[in-house]
């Protein structure tokens, strides 16, 4: 699958390939604090972990850092046919003091 980081993160279709770095970051964050973007895990990681290894995994996909989101909501956002990687979409408030 080809995928690609885009400018604007603030967009539901961005799928990151890398985490953002901090400028990205403050760049693309909303005014309250939060950012969403989509990430590729696979099933393992949603399924073999509890909810606080997954929400580590998502906090490092979308900010490089396990303690980069607090507050964190996703929703699947689709699949990757014929792998056992799924799109997943986050949401949460950007703790800049633990990037």
């Amino acid at each position: 699958m080809d995928t690609k980081n885009y400018t604007d993160y603030r967009s539901l279709h961005v799928l990151l390939t890398e985490a953002m770095s901090q400028k990205e970051l403050e760049d693309n964050v909303r005014k309250d604090g939060t950012i969403q973007a989509q990430v590729i895990v696979t099933v393992e990681e949603s399924l073999d972990n509890d909810l606080e290894y997954f929400n580590d995994v998502l906090s490092s996909r979308v900010t490089g850092s396990e303690a980069g989101l607090t507050d964190i909501g996703w929703e699947l956002a689709g699949s990757v046919t014929g792998t056992n990687e799924m799109i997943i979409r986050v949401t949460g408030h950007v703790e800049f003091d633990n990037l």
